[in-house]
């Protein structure tokens, strides 16, 4: 139960952080105010493949129709390429 109640804390903490940082960003009166803040490497770690999937769709759907929706990720590799040998 008491690691139930900190994930729950830690993640009202986060959210309450969020937040308070959107609502400074909303504040100022430019066009060009960045909204939220870089991942950093450590947090993208900690994440599943549904939650990087579910994080991949919000891109997506904020980019709007200039990046066409995908259920994954396509890297075609053309054979004459080749992979690059260390």
């Amino acid at each position: 139960m008491h690691k139930y109640v900190s994930l729950v804390l830690g993640f009202c903490f986060s959210f309450q952080n969020y937040a308070i940082t959107l609502a400074k960003q909303l504040g100022k009166k430019s066009a060009y105010a960045t909204l939220g803040v870089p991942l950093k490497d450590n947090q993208l770690e900690l994440m599943s493949d549904e939650q990087i999937s579910q994080l991949f769709d919000l891109f997506q759907e904020i980019q709007g129709p200039t990046v066409p929706k995908t259920d994954s990720i396509d890297i075609n590799i053309k054979a004459d390429e080749g992979i690059p040998k260390s």
